[in-house]
């Protein structure tokens, strides 16, 4: 059977993909953007620039020279490439989705 030009596919649990994934992350069926849940302050060096989106919860995002954002439910952060970051929830855990600049 052929694939129709239009057809949409099935709707994915970001969240379910998050909470199952850890901290490690998974990617999206197909996609470059990685779901997590953080529930302890992780470390990233980050190689490439990030784009990061706080999907349920919240977290401080602790930068270099004593400088922090606070990242809350439904609100996005964009982090250059090259910076050393840690993330650390805000309450039990966050749930992230990100996507590194290719």
């Amino acid at each position: 059977m052929a694939k129709r030009p239009h057809a949409v596919g099935p709707v994915v649990g970001v969240l379910g993909l998050a909470t199952a994934a850890g901290e490690a992350g998974t990617a999206l069926p197909g996609r470059a953007w990685v779901a997590a849940r953080v529930d302890r302050r992780v470390a990233w060096e980050l190689a490439r620039a990030r784009w990061l989106l706080a999907l349920d919860g919240s977290a401080i995002v602790d930068l270099p020279h004593g400088d922090f954002r606070m990242l809350r439910q439904g609100e996005a952060l964009e982090l250059p490439a090259g910076l050393a970051v840690s993330v650390q929830p805000v309450g039990d855990a966050v749930a992230l989705l990100w996507h590194d600049d290719v």
